[in-house]
């Protein structure tokens, strides 16, 4: 969960506050915990925005698909 905190953190720190991706990572961090118990679409939901989306930024941060991510 490290590395994943890390990614995380990276992105609020380099997205604008008004970003799709910062909002990802903030509504992650919240929910750290428990994120290898959501599906992706649960986490999409969470966060408010499509399953896509979800998979374009763990792409983003790093992650080859969401199963590799759930992982981490």
């Amino acid at each position: 969960m490290g590395i994943l905190y890390n990614r995380l953190l990276a992105v609020i720190n380099d997205e604008d506050l008004d970003s799709t991706y910062y909002h990802i990572a903030l509504c992650m961090l919240r929910a750290i915990d428990s994120l290898h118990e959501l599906s992706i679409i649960q986490m999409a939901q969470m966060c408010s925005v499509s399953k896509s989306t979800i998979s374009k930024f763990i792409r983003f941060i790093g992650y080859e698909d969401f199963s590799e991510f759930r992982y981490a």
